[in-house]
């Protein structure tokens, strides 16, 4: 497997400012990446932006000289990027602006969680780790299964906290009131409300409608309005890279992860040895990789206790055309991303449920006999010159691969994968 680019060049590769290439070997590999591009954010290609007469920057790209306190800043979006960043400006002296295209759902949770600190105090490290982690796992699962079971109840609930926060229905309506339910995109959460206390404070404004153009003075909207600024700053969302950019290839095969099917949403069909992590986008991300570490500790113990050497998920017949990977939440940068993603079916083994309830009890319980081609390469003997057997087809000797099936190794011509 090959990347392109500085990421998957080891420290201390990069000489007279170019990267040179490496190499690695191993016999299994876990993408440990996450899926997003850290080099090259989404550029929805304003119009203009050369016209402005002030700093443009992004989020993935922040200059460490940047001046804030006392400037005006436009901060286009109103997703996490946004909604963390704008009372971190507020906070270093900015006025600020978070110019969005539609309203979004933003709610305030404390920073700290009394019920943590009363278990440290009470049990022993790990017991008070097990408990706050149940809980809060339980709490997310509770309120995203809310927000999608009884979404007009859960609306109301969200406006009236908006409300509270920052004391004008007027604003909530216009701003923070979007026209899908809670979780058909994802939700932000604002640490102890930050967001809200700002806009509250009146050190931060948010503005609804589409941005047409930049203009010399800040940017123009589709409605005509201008929002001056010193800076613009795109949080306009990210890039879906999967597995790091990583150009795998089996065999000399080029492999499309978009036309490979997603075993327990960790592994990809018709590639070898090979798991991936992706985490969760409506609950903690380290409770899906929890999941998918368990179940690579899994594929690998079989491997290493059977003498087996490899381990492919091979796609049944009549699966179907399936649909994206993660195709439960409509957010932009899942909805670009889209055509990249690996293919998932709605039963297990080829499914990935945003749903940690689900997902657990599904791959705990794995059938990893199901779905999945075990092997090992026999190498016979062959005689040396004082007799002594050597193995190995370097050696003289043969190798043939053996297949796994039905727990079974059975002799078999070598499978070229």
């Amino acid at each position: 497997m090959h990347r392109r680019g500085p990421l998957a060049r080891p420290c201390g590769a990069r000489r007279a400012g170019r990267w040179t290439a490496e190499r690695y070997t191993a016999r299994f590999l876990v993408a440990c990446t996450g899926y997003y591009d850290a080099e090259h954010p989404h550029d929805p290609g304003f119009d203009g932006v050369e016209d402005f007469t002030g700093t443009v920057v992004h989020p993935q790209h922040w200059p460490q000289d940047l001046e804030l306190a006392g400037r005006r800043i436009a901060v286009i979006g109103s997703g996490a990027t946004a909604v963390s960043l704008v009372p971190a400006l507020v906070e270093a002296g900015a006025q600020v602006a978070m110019v969005q295209r539609t309203p979004g759902y933003v709610l305030g949770l404390p920073r700290r969680d009394p019920l943590a600190g009363l278990a440290r105090r009470l049990l022993p490290p790990t017991a008070a780790h097990r408990v706050m982690r149940a809980r809060n796992a339980a709490m997310q699962w509770g309120f995203y299964r809310a927000c999608r079971r009884a979404p007009r109840l859960m609306r109301s609930v969200l406006r009236r906290r908006a409300v509270a926060a920052t004391g004008s229905e007027a604003l909530v309506d216009e701003h923070f009131t979007p026209p899908y339910d809670p979780w058909e995109q994802r939700l932000c959460v604002a640490p102890h409300g930050d967001l809200y206390a700002a806009i509250r404070a009146g050190r931060a404004g948010v503005v609804t409608g589409e941005v047409e153009r930049f203009v010399p003075e800040g940017v123009r909207l589709a409605d005509g309005r201008i929002v001056e600024a010193d800076v613009v700053v795109t949080a306009t969302g990210l890039r879906v890279l999967l597995l790091g950019g990583i150009e795998a290839s089996v065999d000399g095969v080029g492999i499309d992860p978009a036309a490979s099917y997603a075993y327990y949403g960790a592994m990809l069909s018709g590639v070898p040895n090979l798991t991936f992590c992706i985490g969760y986008v409506n609950q903690s991300w380290t409770l899906r990789s929890d999941l998918t570490a368990r179940f690579t500790a899994r594929v690998l113990r079989r491997l290493v206790d059977r003498g087996l050497d490899s381990v492919v998920p091979e796609v049944p017949d009549g699966i179907g055309p399936g649909h994206p990977l993660m195709a439960d939440l409509r957010s932009g940068y899942l909805v670009r991303a889209a055509h990249l993603m690996p293919r998932a079916t709605d039963r297990y083994p080829w499914a990935m449920a945003q749903d940690v309830v689900r997902d657990g009890w599904a791959t705990g319980h794995a059938d990893l006999e199901v779905g999945l081609c075990w092997s090992r390469t026999a190498r016979a003997s062959q005689p040396t010159q004082d007799g002594a057997g050597q193995d190995g087809a370097g050696q003289g000797g043969a190798a043939q691969d053996e297949t796994v099936q039905d727990g079974v190794v059975q002799d078999g011509a070598r499978r070229s994968r």
